[in-house]
């Protein structure tokens, strides 16, 4: 996150607002990886990583 926008990932067009929900899934496209992953796959692997970070381990 920066100064200029509250969103870590902010529009082109307006630093207020969000990119496109689609944009992942574009990007992914273009990579290659079609059919094999999607935005929201990358949300919760990351939301798990970052939850097994901050939790105390056993």
């Amino acid at each position: 996150m920066t100064v200029e926008s509250e969103y870590i990932f902010p529009s082109q067009r307006s630093r207020k607002k969000p990119t496109n929900s689609q944009s992942a899934n574009a990007a992914i496209k273009r990579m290659g990886y079609q059919g094999e992953l999607v935005a929201h796959g990358l949300r919760s692997i990351a939301s798990t990583a970052l939850n097994e970070r901050s939790s105390p381990m056993m």
